[in-house]
């Protein structure tokens, strides 16, 4: 059990430590004869010790680059190194070290003091020990960091027979302490150079030092506390954050486009430099500290909290939130879709970038929805509570649920769909666009479509004013409208055979007005050449028509209050059934009055030239003016 060194050119051979092994240029050496399948295992005990000037345990084939044997040490004793390797496993297809106890390492002026050196295929290290080197280094060479690292796994040796180590595994499973320098002044722990590495530091597990990963595509789960930097290196990696666990230093990678992975449980307190890839963050912790995602299409799925800002690039990014978010969220110049699903909060800014993006609300919004000049599709059947600003593009806005603020969509031909509720202003602004209010669904608050040719159609309730632009409007109201309706100066098209609480007011060319509803507070047509058709609908109010020659006719409904015909030459037709009652005003043109209905007011023309054809009732007196007026009267 007591030896000053072991050491063999052995292929096959089992050893148990329970004593002491104490060497001064090595402790345990075996190598396997050339091209020789070996099988290398070492144990030691709890009360077994291993200590050497130099590599305290070195184990592997003679054969470089082409691993063709098994290693397997556990270690519940003591293994130590004054000044190089304190395990040094080389040439290997499969490597396990299970350490319970203390592997230990120190430099003098060795050019190499590693705690653990592994170089060949596949290597698993589970620590519940201690593994320790007190060696430090300011450099950022990884070829020197690789020399002074507590555990260094590099390339050259045991790769596979076409010389590629980059599929080469190494595993680290920690709960112990794998440590570097001192408690004052920590060093590098881990370094890899090449191949695949997973490294899961699990609850209680502690890595002092900076790690240092570099090439492939590398794992990192961590619920203990790393106190370092963590250096993914290029390649793909993936960050698992678990609860309770803690990274004292800076995360990063060098950007090579791939694709990385954080997976966040616990806390994320700091910020991780994403590269240009398609990056992905899962949060289903805390995320306290601002993150920048790069170029590429960037996928976050949070069911957690996040109060950071979250800054997007210009690729074509996903966002799907269950959870909570208050710190802004700006997307990039791609085509971005942020669905805040059922349950989900978003109580910050959304900036929105200048391609066409979506934003799918289920849940709630809090903050200012801004879009940029792409025509971009806001759909919410959850509840925005704040101010919806809609870029230059052509925009789609569709509710189902309950906006609690205004919407505005600025230039661009853009669709407003109602089937909900709307507290607060529409205003749709320029170009060709298109507001539709279902049957059932409110927006309490005004309504403004800008210029161009628009189309109107409500079929629930506006509570407040109707304002439409300079262009031509496709005017339908089949439900509520509790304020004015104002149109803007192109020829408009307005059915109304709902409510209008207000007065309806046309712009100033040729417009059509149809009523079969009712309209409480009158007409007042502008310029141009108007058409009113009161079919058998209600008009409280003045009835105005103001320049251009207009036609009124009331076929089977009523008017009640004046009837004002004003400047050129106007017709009015008040047909069977009809009924005015109030005065007839005959402005300064030559007017046209026919009356098969009834008139229960006076009829009282200016100067112009000015016919009455009755074959109804007027029940008021007639008084035409200077012109050359006429009347025919043939009624019983």
């Amino acid at each position: 059990n007591n030896a000053e060194a072991i050491e063999a050119f052995i292929s096959d051979i089992i050893v148990q430590v329970d004593g002491t092994v104490q060497g001064a240029t090595g402790g345990i050496r075996f190598l396997a004869e050339p091209d020789a399948l070996f099988n290398h295992d070492i144990t030691i005990g709890g009360t077994g010790s291993v200590t050497a000037i130099g590599t305290a345990i070195s184990l592997g084939g003679s054969t470089p680059f082409e691993g063709r044997g098994t290693i397997s040490l556990v270690n519940a004793g003591e293994i130590t190194s004054a000044d190089f390797f304190g395990v040094l496993l080389f040439n290997f297809a499969t490597a396990t070290i299970d350490n319970s106890g203390s592997i230990t390492t120190n430099r003098d002026d060795a050019n190499s003091a590693n705690s653990v050196f592994l170089s060949g295929e596949n290597a698993t290290l589970t620590n519940s020990g201690t593994i320790q080197n007190f060696v430090t280094s300011t450099s950022t060479d990884l070829d020197v960091l690789s020399g002074v690292a507590t555990i260094s796994s590099i390339p050259g040796f045991g790769k596979d027979e076409d010389g590629d180590a980059s599929n080469d595994l190494t595993t680290i499973n920690n709960a112990g302490n794998i440590l570097s320098g001192t408690s004052e002044k920590g060093g590098t722990a881990i370094v890899s150079t090449d191949g695949i590495d997973v490294i899961n530091n699990m609850s209680g597990g502690l890595i002092r030092g900076d790690i240092w990963l570099a090439e492939a595509d590398d794992t990192l789960s961590n619920a203990g506390r790393i106190e370092g930097d963590v250096d993914f290196g290029s390649g793909a990696f993936t960050l698992i954050i678990e609860e309770g666990s803690v990274i004292t230093g800076e995360v990063r990678s060098t950007d090579d486009g791939s694709s990385d992975t954080v997976d966040n449980r616990g806390i994320l307190d700091f910020s991780v430099a994403f590269g240009s890839g398609n990056d992905q963050l899962i949060n289903s912790g805390i995320v306290t500290v601002d993150q920048d995602f790069g170029s590429g299409n960037t996928t976050i799925t949070n069911t957690g909290v996040i109060t950071a800002a979250l800054t997007i690039g210009s690729g074509n990014d996903l966002i799907f939130n269950s959870g909570e978010i208050s710190g802004d969220l700006t997307l990039g110049a791609g085509t971005d879709t942020v669905n805040n699903q059922s349950g989900g909060t978003i109580s910050s800014v959304i900036n929105a970038g200048d391609q066409s993006d979506t934003i799918n609300n289920e849940g709630l919004l809090t903050g200012v929805l801004n879009t940029g000049t792409g025509g971009d599709f806001i759909n919410n059947s959850g509840t925005i509570q704040n101010t919806i600003n809609a870029g230059t593009g052509g925009d789609i806005v569709t509710n189902e649920g309950t906006i609690e603020g205004a919407v505005n969509t600025e230039g661009g031909s853009d669709v407003f769909t109602n089937t909900g509720t709307v507290t607060g202003s529409v205003d749709t602004a320029g170009s060709d666009d298109s507001f539709t209010n279902a049957e059932g669904a409110t927006v309490t608050g005004n309504v403004s479509t800008g210029g161009g040719k628009d189309v109107f159609v409500n079929d629930g309730t506006i509570t407040g004013e109707v304002a439409t632009g300079a262009g031509r409007e496709d005017f339908t109201n089949t439900g509520l409208i509790t304020g004015n309706v104002r149109t803007g100066g192109g020829s408009e098209s307005l059915l109304n055979s709902g409510t209008i609480d207000g007065q309806l007011n046309t712009g100033g060319l040729n417009d059509i007005v149809t009523n079969t509803g009712a309209i409480a507070q009158g007409i007042n047509t502008a310029a141009g050449n108007d058409i009113l058709q009161n079919n058998g609908g209600a008009i409280d109010g003045i009835v105005v028509t103001n320049r251009g020659d207009d036609t009124v006719i009331n076929n089977g409904g009523t008017i009640t209050g004046i009837v004002s015909l004003a400047k050129n030459n106007d017709t009015l037709a008040n047909i069977e059934d009809g009924t005015i009652t109030g005065d007839v005003l005959l402005g300064s043109g030559d007017n046209a009055v026919t009356n098969t209905g009834s008139i229960e007011g006076n009829i009282t023309g200016e100067s112009g030239a000015d016919s009455i054809e009755n074959s109804g009732t007027i029940a008021g007196d007639i008084n035409l003016g200077d012109g050359a007026n006429s009347v025919g009267n043939d009624a019983d």
